[in-house]
């Protein structure tokens, strides 16, 4: 059997620190009134168009700081916490963070942030989503006046004084946090704390959307997943063009396949990639520039057979961001002059992250967390199977912006 190779983007974008809808509309996702289009200035445009790139450059370094197998990370949740960080940072590490992201200045990412979080909420009623933001400081320091009101202004986030001496209380706080924001799919994402640590930022997304056409569960079989270390046996769900009302919007450009399927009224959708060639090496794929062409395809509307994987991702292990954003230029992570303080005071920053994701018949439910904390000492056209290796993605349609994004290699 030939070893063969899936790319699925399914993007769903989501910001609101601390903003979130939480019950979807009672209506139809196809009589629901929604304005799906963010509105930016010609300012913040210019910003989103950079980190669209941005997205796709933070899951190509994420991949290859993990390896063979299956990879999941969220790059909007890093971009919020980066763009909350650099607000806390000396300005080295700031400029490091704009430079990354493509962006002119810190007052644009800011501007770009606050209207994420304030005209985000309800852009579709017929979804579930949330983004917070919060902030754990030392209680033997004072929080700057400036940083404290760009924390609540801009990132609207929960700010806590805490006693990091009280290790095993600080860490249960904070994940209990995590789980709370995150609908408890990540009920852990510390497991310890030095005593010395002088703050700990945090921003934790939740998203869950039913498909505008879901899968009959009818037709839901199993099948065979072609993976990097061979078949598996897994659950396959299928959506027949003669019983499909919906035509795909596909494209077959670059040396891919892409086809879309929405969710909710179409404010959020899933971006499905295959590459041509059962032989393309998944992450020679990634690696290119490939992914990065997606927002300059041209689509037109298809009806086909669609066949797709139920999965769910969900690892154990958190991950380290350190090495991936230092590949990306973000360098002073490791040594930094800190300045969300009123105290002059130097820290050792450490980057993790955490996420999850599930398709299934009705829909996608995803979380992600990515925390940073500072320790003060020094240390076929007409048909597409998907049953190889792929890459997800869950973006905004209108910007985007990529909420979760990974690699399934192995079911």
């Amino acid at each position: 059997m030939k070893a063969k190779n899936l790319i699925l983007i399914a993007s769903l974008g989501l910001f609101a620190a601390c903003s979130s809808n939480d019950e979807p509309g009672a209506q139809t996702p196809e009589t629901i009134e929604v304005d799906k289009v963010l509105q930016l200035t010609a300012a913040e445009s210019a910003a989103q168009a950079e980190l669209q790139d941005f997205n796709i450059e933070f899951f190509q370094a994420v991949n290859a700081s993990q390896g063979k197998g299956n990879v999941l990370t969220s790059p909007m949740s890093a971009q919020i916490l980066l763009s909350f960080l650099a607000n806390a940072s000396h300005d080295e590490l700031t400029d490091e963070i704009v430079s990354a992201f493509g962006c002119s200045s810190l007052a644009d990412v800011n501007s770009l942030s606050k209207k994420y979080m304030t005209m985000l909420p309800g852009i579709d009623p017929a979804s579930k989503f949330s983004l917070c933001n919060g902030a754990w400081y030392s209680d033997m320091y004072t929080l700057s006046p400036s940083f404290q009101s760009t924390a609540s202004d801009v990132f609207s986030a929960d700010i806590f004084k805490t006693d990091f001496t009280d290790n095993a209380k600080a860490v249960k706080e904070i994940n209990g946090w995590v789980s709370d924001k995150t609908n408890k799919l990540i009920p852990e994402v510390l497991r310890s704390l030095q005593p010395t640590t002088l703050f700990v930022l945090a921003n934790a997304m939740y998203f869950k959307g039913s498909w505008k056409y879901k899968f009959d569960k009818q037709y839901t079989k199993e099948g065979v997943f072609h993976g990097t270390d061979g078949d598996s046996r897994v659950e396959m769900m299928f959506a027949p063009s003669l019983d499909n009302p919906m035509l795909y919007s596909y494209s077959e450009e670059y040396g891919y396949q892409v086809v879309k399927r929405g969710f909710g009224n179409g404010a959020f959708e899933a971006v499905f990639v295959l590459p041509v060639g059962e032989n393309t090496d998944i992450d020679e794929f990634i690696s290119s520039d490939a992914l990065k062409s997606l927002k300059d395809l041209s689509f037109e509307s298809k009806r086909m057979h669609l066949t797709f994987p139920k999965f769910k991702m969900a690892p154990e292990e958190e991950m380290e961001l350190n090495k991936p954003l230092a590949a990306l230029g973000i360098k002073s992570m490791c040594f930094s002059d800190l300045k969300l303080f009123n105290e002059p005071v130097e820290g050792l920053l450490q980057t993790l992250q955490k996420a999850t994701v599930e398709f299934n018949e009705d829909g996608a439910e995803a979380s992600a967390v990515t925390i940073v904390n500072a320790d003060g000492a020094f240390t076929p056209n007409d048909e597409m199977i998907f049953d190889r290796p792929f890459v997800f993605m869950i973006n905004l349609k209108s910007t985007g912006t990529s909420l979760i994004a990974g690699k399934v290699a192995n079911l």
